[in-house]
């Protein structure tokens, strides 16, 4: 998934930056060839450069990355004010609400199912907000872990539980994160098609 995200991130840069650049060279030209003006592509590298601020802080989770990539694309569906864009915001809205239904249902069953309670998960993120700012990025991890396995430790009193119990919330958060991601990712192709439809 964060190969993909990269992947689009380059391409869409790519792409935007070398129309910008032949808008600037020759403006009449690269209107006639591309159908955009410089302040069209100024406006959907704006939007790519918001949607893909969105899916890194998916993968951090300290801005809420999801609605950044939704906001960006109905920003960008009002300011072309088309049918094809609204169109294009609806489904990309539509494929996000389903992950997101199922980002809170089914890695909560499963740490359910595996007896994880969820005042152990909020101690866990609080202990991952105090370890991302102690240690930059990788202590958001580090504390979510330091903090699940010291509540499941005071609470059962077993060691091997506890770990068992830290195991499965881990895998729920990391399995949370990637229905998210995948419904934003989906949605930034969506929102990819909808712009190659426009000025393609």
């Amino acid at each position: 998934l964060a190969a993909v995200t990269s992947a689009l991130d380059r391409a869409g840069f790519a792409s935007i930056s070398g129309a910008m650049r032949d808008c600037v060279v020759d403006p009449e030209a690269a209107e006639a060839a591309e159908g955009l003006t410089a302040e069209e592509l100024e406006k959907l590298f704006l939007s790519l450069a918001v949607i893909a601020v969105g899916l890194a802080g998916i993968i951090v989770p300290i801005l809420p990355g999801g609605l950044l990539v939704i906001a960006a694309i109905g920003v960008w569906a009002f300011v072309e004010g088309t049918t094809v864009s609204w169109v294009t915001f609806g489904v990309a809205a539509a494929v996000f609400a389903v992950a997101e239904v199922i980002k809170y249902t089914w890695p909560v069953k499963r740490m359910r199912t595996a007896d994880v309670r969820t005042s152990v998960l909020v101690v866990g993120a609080v202990a991952g907000v105090i370890g991302f700012f102690v240690i930059p990025v990788i202590g958001l991890l580090i504390g979510f872990v330091a903090g699940v396995f010291g509540a499941e430790l005071a609470m059962r009193r077993n060691l091997a539980r506890a770990w068992a119990s830290t195991v499965h919330a881990l895998k729920g958060v990391l399995l949370s994160v990637g229905v998210e991601l995948t419904g934003a990712l989906l949605a930034t192709i969506t929102w990819a098609i909808g712009v190659y439809v426009i000025h393609g």
